[in-house]
């Protein structure tokens, strides 16, 4: 089968970093494309070295998309693709003008169950009706990676329930080592971190304002944020003000997650809305139980006293009050929740599982 995929760019995100993951083993049976449009190429190199050579039509602006659409059109008819996917709402814009009139198949991802930008201003919510209008009308199947997306797509973006199937992401998985040249000591302290670009629906300043309550009675707790982003000068003051210099560490942008991600007892996710984030997952392949919000497609993975726990970051102090009876509790018991978090990923979010899954909806084999 001949298999384009699209993004807007190759930007550090979750998206570009599922399919930096699953495309090299889908490309072990089939002719797999990836085109990108934006100028951002920071993952170009991780694809590359998969063996996934993405191509850029050029785009700057609305101004030009019916010279990118076409530009695709001609490589959709040129390479004989079979399925298109796209999976962000500048490409699938961009696909939808191209694929008018062609006998393809289709298909969308929302990676997302957020509808707070769409109810921030008007050019957002231009935005999202015209990515809820091509799911609709443009394309043959839509992809959403929770049943809490699934909800938002069927009563808020009002996509036809006979499109929609719930196909939660999927990964190869980390490789679990024991890191040289650890930032804190892993057998005295008890090392939290997180792994995003540092952006407002993240919830990074709240996790601070948790972390450093947590501190006061827990002085052997570390926070490692992994990344960076817009709020990174805003987090630092955050941390001078808190005096948790020695505390928090960040990392700034790293083509090397795995390394971090081993020097964690617990993954922590303070996001104020999410569609089932690969970080979360990238955790769990490394078993490590993790502390979430309580929010999007979180519950369908994260389950209490098993592989971590769920918590509501809008209320700080019982936030606090539930991750420190938390630790108190169960920290003794670490390589239980260590193997059971390993365990949860292997059941239910491998990559093997994921691309089965996908295949099945690419033939028309599959509808939840």
């Amino acid at each position: 089968m001949n298999l384009l995929y699209t993004l807007p760019d190759l930007h550090f995100g979750g998206t570009s970093n599922l399919l930096v993951q699953t495309l090299p083993d889908l490309a072990k049976q089939h002719e797999v494309y990836l085109i990108y449009f934006g100028v951002d190429d920071t993952m170009l190199k991780k694809f590359e070295a998969r063996g996934i050579y993405p191509i850029r039509i050029n785009y700057y602006g609305l101004k030009n998309s019916a010279k990118a659409a076409s530009v695709l059109r001609k490589f959709i008819k040129k390479e004989k693709i079979e399925v298109v996917h796209a999976n962000l709402i500048l490409d699938k814009f961009i696909v939808g003008l191209a694929i008018q009139g062609m006998k393809i198949r289709s298909v969308a991802t929302i990676h997302s169950a957020d509808t707070m930008l769409a109810e921030k201003s008007l050019k957002h919510k231009l935005w999202f009706k015209l990515e809820n209008f091509l799911h609709n009308k443009v394309f043959d199947e839509t992809i959403v990676v929770s049943a809490a997306a699934k909800n938002i797509a069927l009563s808020k973006r009002r996509i036809k329930k006979k499109k929609i199937n719930i196909l939660h992401n999927g990964i190869q998985g980390l490789e679990k080592h024991i890191p040289n040249n650890r930032i804190f000591n892993a057998e005295e302290d008890i090392i939290f971190g997180t792994a995003c670009r540092f952006q407002e629906i993240k919830g990074l300043y709240r996790l601070l304002d948790v972390f450093a309550k947590l501190h006061k009675d827990l002085p052997n707790l570390k926070l490692i944020l992994i990344g960076d982003g817009p709020l990174r000068d805003g987090l630092e003051r955050k941390i001078i003000e808190y005096q948790l210099e020695n505390s928090v560490h960040i990392t700034g942008f790293t083509d090397d997650v795995a390394f971090y991600l081993n020097q964690l007892h617990y993954y922590v996710n303070s996001s104020f809305s999410e569609g089932l984030p690969i970080s979360v997952l990238e955790a769990l392949s490394l078993g490590k139980p993790v502390i979430a919000s309580n929010v999007g497609g979180l519950p369908e993975v994260i389950e209490k006293n098993y592989n971590g726990l769920l918590v509501n970051f809008e209320d700080i102090e019982g936030t606090v009050s539930r991750i420190r009876t938390f630790l108190l509790e169960f920290h003794e018991n670490y390589l239980d929740f260590e193997t059971n978090a390993r365990q949860s990923f292997e059941d239910s979010f491998s990559s093997e599982i994921f691309l089965k899954k996908l295949l099945d909806i690419y033939n028309g084999d599959a509808r939840s």
